[in-house]
């Protein structure tokens, strides 16, 4: 849904581009997204997003200034995230605690439309909240590297691979004061995510 939409097409009459733009936002059961504008390039099949995209994949909110979906045989293959890209997911609803990614660049890699594997270039970060099985919070582990690889498993972060310069420390729980357990430019807007595809319709 967007306030206006339009449809071009090539010499035989085949859909060849769509743009939509102002209060865009869509809805499918397992991704779903909201932006200023979109563009759909019918040949290649990718959909760029722009100006303060969002997207929500599971538990995952996934930011960044604009963003690339290329699809293939009717699956979502790779998004790839540029400029002021951030991942949070929820990680306590009571403490209001957040796992968080931030970096320049992210490329995300999908299989059957689930997300497995993310690679994020240029200054990227992490807060990641170490727990057990029955939920007891472990330590809080802060790191920050050139470039890092994060993989997923449902949608749920399994682990992180540092490269290049990596830093960082897993602190105990409650050592940290509250304003360290925040990147810079965090946002959580899950209130606007889209649950049913009645919710296009809301901005």
């Amino acid at each position: 849904h967007a306030d206006t939409m339009w449809m071009f097409t090539d010499s035989t009459g085949a859909a060849s581009l769509m743009k939509a733009y102002y209060k865009v936002k869509y809805y499918r059961r397992d991704l779903q997204g909201m932006c200023d504008s979109l563009v759909y390039h019918f040949p290649d099949s990718t959909i760029i997003m722009y100006n303060g995209p969002v997207l929500w994949s599971e538990e995952n909110q996934l930011t960044s200034d604009s963003v690339k979906i290329v699809i293939a045989n009717n699956q979502i293959d790779t998004m790839v995230f540029h400029n002021s890209c951030f991942i949070v997911s929820l990680d306590d609803s009571i403490n209001t605690t957040y796992n968080q990614v931030k970096g320049r660049t992210m490329i995300g890699y999908f299989m059957d439309n689930e997300i497995v594997k993310i690679r994020v270039t240029g200054n990227a970060e992490t807060i990641y909240f170490l727990r057990e099985d029955d939920h007891a919070l472990i330590g809080i582990q802060k790191a920050i590297a050139n470039r890092m690889i994060i993989f997923l498993d449902s949608s749920r972060i399994t682990g992180f691979t540092y490269i290049d310069k990596p830093d960082g420390a897993i602190h105990p729980p409650f050592e940290l004061p509250e304003e360290d357990l925040r990147l810079r430019d965090f946002r959580w807007i899950e209130g606007r995510r889209p649950m049913r595809k009645e919710d296009i319709f809301i901005w």
